[in-house]
């Protein structure tokens, strides 16, 4: 079967398993948003971007001044990442919300790409198309990711490869295990906490396998906290799903 669609994957983080980590929950969210969808490397294309795209999106390098140009450089390869190429692309852009849930709404860094990224990408499509039905229809497959606090706050949820991997923890486990298991009694704790990776002996270490073994979707949709969120908000969007849809129709 040949390729499909293209999504260009987006990661704040600077470990070598950030793609891989946010294309595993790419693929489970787009499933949940429509059903049968096809997930094959073969069909569905997560893509890497190139280096200095890289740099500039790990820890957020293209906030404020000092990249002005570059981020000006960006905003204009979003643009045309959406509109041109041989497959239908999608843009998934990964930042932590950095603080708890509850507290989003202090929450700088999304109001930051609202103004720094989201507003020019659509008025540099406006200036081509002139058209707002068209840019925002375009605008749709420009998909921001922010987990509270957290990347981590997510990956945890997937309790029980949690506490298949503390198996082999040296030493003391006593710990960690009350700890998953009150993440079990109250999930939606995982969004509250602040500094998660450096609170929880797991780290960031296995977030790779945490994504990709039985990422437990559903159970994080029922949290209703930040996950939720985008998946409310990606289900108002009609051009996305019908892209999915499409996709998924080969």
């Amino acid at each position: 079967m040949a390729a499909v669609l293209r999504v260009i994957i987006l990661t704040e983080d600077s470990g070598g398993q950030g793609h891989d980590v946010l294309a595993a929950v790419a693929k489970k969210l787009f499933t949940y948003l429509v059903p049968g969808f096809q997930t094959q490397p073969a069909v569905v294309q997560m893509v890497r971007p190139d280096d200095g795209v890289r740099d500039l999106i790990r820890a957020n390098a293209w906030e404020g001044r000092k990249n002005h140009h570059r981020r000006v450089d960006l905003v204009k390869k979003l643009a045309t990442d959406l509109v041109e190429g041989d497959l239908p692309r999608l843009v998934l852009w990964h930042v932590d919300g950095d603080t708890a849930w509850s507290q989003r709404r202090t929450a700088s860094r999304v109001a930051n790409w609202q103004t720094q990224i989201e507003a020019p990408v659509r008025a540099q499509l406006l200036r081509h198309f002139g058209d707002e039905v068209k840019v925002g229809q375009l605008m749709e497959r420009l998909i921001l990711v922010v987990p509270y606090y957290s990347i981590e706050s997510w990956l945890y949820q997937n309790l029980d490869e949690c506490e298949r991997i503390a198996v082999d923890f040296p030493g003391d486990r006593s710990a960690l295990k009350r700890q998953l298991q009150a993440w079990r009694s109250d999930r939606a704790a995982l969004d509250e906490v602040t500094q998660l990776k450096d609170r929880c002996r797991l780290g960031d270490e296995f977030n790779k396998p945490l994504a990709e073994k039985g990422w437990p979707i559903r159970e994080v949709v029922a949290v209703g906290a930040s996950f939720a969120a985008l998946v409310e908000a990606l289900q108002g969007r009609p051009h996305l799903l019908t892209v999915l849809q499409r996709a998924r129709e080969g």
